[in-house]
């Protein structure tokens, strides 16, 4: 998932650091990306699984694709 200059700046704040939701959703994934990488050490690798659009419906959470990522995670790695 890409992640560059771009989406750091959408995440600056006035009053904090950093904003996990700065009013524009002109990135989203990406957006979401930026605002994690500030957490994870820099040698250290990780990912972004954006599930939440399929996860979700206008009313609840389904957890569509959840329990097959954690079943992936426990048997093949």
């Amino acid at each position: 998932m890409p992640v560059d200059e771009y989406h750091h700046d959408l995440i600056k704040a006035k009053h904090a650091d950093i904003t996990n939701s700065p009013g524009k959703s002109e990135a989203g994934s990406c957006q979401a990306a930026a605002f994690l990488q500030k957490f994870v050490e820099k040698d250290v690798e990780w990912v972004h699984l954006d599930i939440a659009g399929t996860s979700m419906t206008e009313s609840s959470a389904t957890g569509y694709g959840s329990k097959l990522l954690v079943h992936y995670l426990k048997n093949c790695i």
